[in-house]
């Protein structure tokens, strides 16, 4: 592991973090998303020898040398040592954050949850413009095609995308009706799946929001073929947690420098290189999405088991996640 200390400040060369889907598509897993989010299950964990007295372990979805810049301010900032932890995968950066090996880290939604009673949120990650994660349902302009028709089922259309952002459809617009994407249509995934609804070859396509900008940028004329139908709920592509046995002084010194970060120039570019806006205050209904994502894939695993007594408990985890949902967005419809 490589230590830094306030003595040892390095260059501000960072990289993308959650790109595009971590816990649905990248990491972030998200999600199922994710998923959001793309990331390794090996389970391989540094030695905890060496530490010093006050130091962070501090885990990232990132590479090293991109991550470093944000480690070594932090360092600076908090006058702590800020170790990064090395231990490769998903898996594993979860597993030291539950054993205490790990005292803070940037993770996927869905770990605030996992961890809950264990961690408190100290700071949501946002987008380069502040946003969220979404997808977004694509049909081409012109067809007619509807959410509700789509989720008519009977498997007449054909939709394409990826695995994760077909979740998200299956969690927010068809779980309701105790169905999924696979019974409802004929889905196709991977990639391509904008360019194909533009040609005709596909009825609809999910996409994460930010890859259809990318794809109205680089393909102006076809995506002006295409038009959004349905747009799912947004949460954020990733939290900041921290153990709830890590000293209060220095959790509230990392609260601090995440809700600050971003003010300089240089700042700026570190958050830049790392494919983010910066860290903001989680909001009560951020998580909201990841607890339906998460009870909807519930429900699934639920139905394919036959098991009577567990589908009924998915269900109804389901149906409360959801009324708690739609309860809140109502108080806040503009969240």
């Amino acid at each position: 592991m490589r230590r830094v200390g306030p003595a040892a400040r390095g260059p501000l060369e960072d990289g993308r973090a959650m790109g595009a889907s971590s816990d649905l598509r990248r990491g972030l897993g998200a999600l199922a998303l994710a998923a959001t989010l793309g990331l390794s299950a090996c389970d391989e964990r540094p030695s905890l020898a060496g530490r010093p007295p006050g130091e962070i372990t501090f885990s990232a979805p990132v590479e090293a040398d991109a991550v470093q810049g944000l480690l070594d301010d932090m360092a600076g900032r908090m006058e702590t040592p800020v170790r990064r932890y090395e231990g490769r995968g998903a898996e594993a950066r979860v597993a030291a954050l539950k054993s205490g090996e790990v005292k803070a880290g940037w993770f996927a939604p869905r770990v605030a949850l996992e961890t809950k009673g264990e961690t408190d949120v100290l700071a949501k990650v946002v987008g380069p413009a502040g946003e969220g994660r979404r997808v977004a349902w694509v049909a081409r302009k012109g067809a007619g095609l509807t959410p509700e028709a789509l989720a008519a089922c009977g498997r007449r259309h054909t939709v394409g995308g990826y695995a994760e952002e077909l979740e998200v459809i299956s969690a927010f617009v068809l779980a309701a009706k105790g169905t999924d994407a696979g019974a409802c249509f004929k889905a196709r995934g991977g990639r391509g799946g904008l360019a194909a609804v533009a040609a005709g070859r596909l009825d609809a396509a999910a996409s994460e929001v930010d890859r259809l900008r990318a794809f109205a940028a680089e393909r102006p004329a076809d995506a002006r073929k295409l038009e959004v139908i349905w747009t799912s709920p947004s949460w954020p592509p990733g939290v900041i947690l921290a153990r709830r046995d890590l000293d209060p002084a220095v959790r509230e010194k990392l609260r601090q420098f995440l809700l600050t970060y971003g003010r300089s120039e240089t700042q700026r570019l570190t958050l830049a290189g790392l494919g983010i806006g910066g860290f903001r205050p989680l909001e009560a209904s951020d998580l909201d999405p990841v607890r339906e994502l998460a009870a909807a894939a519930e429900l699934a695993k639920a139905r394919e088991s036959g098991d009577a007594a567990r589908l009924a408990r998915a269900r109804a985890a389901f149906e409360k996640a959801r009324a708690a949902s739609d309860q809140r967005r109502a108080a806040e419809p503009d969240s």
